[in-house]
């Protein structure tokens, strides 16, 4: 969807000047989508892990008694697009920067390896930068903030348990995010280079 939006916006002569915010816009619609559909399965995923089901033939049960609803319980969706957009937008930019940066260095496209490295450096610094975002996310998903609400849920973790509460989970995140996107990456450009769309 990224790579469609931005063919997209590129057919916009005043936007054709602007290629970062072609990024932006592409980044952030595509992002929408996914954290859209990417809800069910997260709130599944953290509230087994934080043992709200037992198991996942509860969870189902529970959904199911619970109807749509049950699937996009009240803040799931706003906590979910407040992490991934942001994420997307700031992985976008990183990567196309980097990327931009080595072709005008090199004179050419970068190497698959160069463009993986890319694609996990964006990852990581998208990871940093939304870490707070994915603890409340987290925490309004299993339960544990204030019914969706994700100023009042900031700040009462904020005054709870101080900044440092916002890097829960760090480490483990970026172990995941970093190598997940430079595969990411890798797979994107072959994809598009065999499709023609490079």
């Amino acid at each position: 969807m990224y790579q469609s939006c931005k063919l997209k916006l590129h057919a916009y002569p005043r936007l054709a000047a602007h290629r970062m915010l072609i990024v932006v816009l592409s980044a952030a619609v595509a992002n929408s989508f996914a954290a859209t559909l990417r809800v069910p399965c997260e709130l599944v995923k953290q509230r087994l892990q934080a043992g709200v089901y037992a198991s996942l033939p509860a969870a189902w049960h529970a959904l199911r008694v619970a109807g749509p609803r049950g699937l996009y319980v009240p803040g799931a969706l706003s906590a979910q697009l407040s992490r991934d957009i942001p994420f997307g937008v700031i992985m976008f930019l990183a990567y196309e920067s980097m990327r931009g940066a080595l072709q005008r260095r090199h004179g050419g496209e970068p190497t698959p390896f160069l463009g993986a490295l890319c694609g996990a450096l964006a990852g990581s610094v998208a990871t940093l930068a939304t870490n707070p975002m994915d603890v409340l996310k987290t925490r309004i998903m299993t339960g544990g903030a204030s019914s969706g609400q994700l100023l009042a849920a900031a700040s009462s973790m904020l005054s709870a348990e101080g900044p440092g509460a916002f890097f829960a989970g760090l480490l483990p995140r970026l172990l995941h995010k970093t190598p997940a996107a430079g595969l990411f990456w890798l797979l994107f450009e072959t994809f598009k280079r065999l499709l023609g769309e490079g």
